[in-house]
């Protein structure tokens, strides 16, 4: 299994770039963030813009999200922000159903639609109607497989934090790296805590 951290070049084994990157992580409630006032929300929002602008100026031209709430879409917002510095960049959303977000409450349902609205590229991996999670799973498996390897928010180091639902995931891209090159980069709590202690002490705040 093939993990980098950080602080290494986002790369195919051969030397080639990652063009095109899986984006996952933590969905809002397991990060206990309920709304974007939340500091939690801004902070998450300025590490993935960091760790994006790595990716970018190292190759990777689209970036690949289901559409959850909680990192993925966080992350959709972020890369929208970012076409406008870097206008090679694409943003695609595949969902794993066509109802995806239909139940959710009108905030959310708005986060969903602009930034479906503003994606290069939006489809599902089923036609139909939520029926069962083997959708979701299907949906993880097609994302895995057009894609050159992922970005994950996902903490192996606790117990609970591995616990949560990016270790469907996680579990899928070990399986998959057992007979494909496939690249996985994660971040952890202490590696987002390290960069707002930075963040805050470089810039003075969360509103610099």
């Amino acid at each position: 299994m093939i993990i980098i951290p950080n602080k290494y070049v986002f790369v195919k084994a051969g030397g080639e770039f990652l063009e095109k990157i899986l984006i996952s992580g933590y969905r809002s409630y397991e990060l206990n963030i309920f709304n974007q006032t939340d500091p939690k929300y801004t902070y998450l929002k300025k590490f993935i813009k960091n760790r994006l602008i790595h990716f970018i100026e190292n190759g990777a031209e689209w970036f690949i999200i289901g559409g959850e709430l909680g990192i993925e879409l966080w992350a959709g917002e972020v890369i929208l922000e970012l076409k406008e510095q870097y206008s090679e960049i694409n943003l695609a959303v595949i969902f794993p159903y066509t109802s995806f977000g239909e139940s959710w409450n009108e905030t959310n349902k708005g986060l969903l639609e602009s930034v479906v609205h503003q994606a290069d590229y939006v489809n599902y991996t089923s036609s139909k109607d939520y029926e069962s999670p083997q959708q979701l799973n299907s949906n993880q498996v097609f994302n895995i497989r057009n894609t050159d390897g992922a970005f994950l928010i996902y903490d192996t180091m606790s117990e609970e934090a591995a616990s949560g639902k990016p270790k469907f995931l996680y579990d899928l891209i070990v399986q998959y790296q057992k007979i494909n090159e496939y690249e996985l980069h994660l971040a952890s709590f202490e590696e987002i805590e390290f960069f707002i202690h930075e963040y805050e002490e470089f810039h003075g705040g969360i509103d610099n």
